[in-house]
């Protein structure tokens, strides 16, 4: 039987990856999302929306990797942001075709 301890420090090691790269992935696919969102639905100027969403994206990666550590479980904490990665990497796919 593992150590218990060894157990919660796995935990936390996952959470803290799954905050530092689930965040940035769905940081990344966020500031895409919203720059193509902007510059067709808002008809913004290309450099105006990729620096508006870039900085609205620090928020997010902030909240993603909150996130990591609030979650029941350290599989959910990496499940939440790729998917939200996914379905948003997805949507900038739809915007730039």
């Amino acid at each position: 039987m593992p150590n218990s301890g060894n157990r919660a420090a796995l935990a936390a090691t996952s959470r803290a990856a799954a905050a530092i790269l689930g965040g940035y992935a769905l940081a990344l696919a966020f500031t895409a999302a919203t720059t193509l969102a902007l510059q067709h639905g808002g008809a913004w100027a290309r450099g105006e929306a990729m620096i508006t969403a870039g900085m609205l994206a620090f928020v997010v990666y902030l909240l993603a990797a909150l996130r990591a550590f609030v979650t029941p479980s350290a599989t959910r904490a990496w499940a939440e942001p790729l998917a939200a990665a996914a379905a948003l990497s997805a949507f900038a796919a739809l915007l730039a075709a």
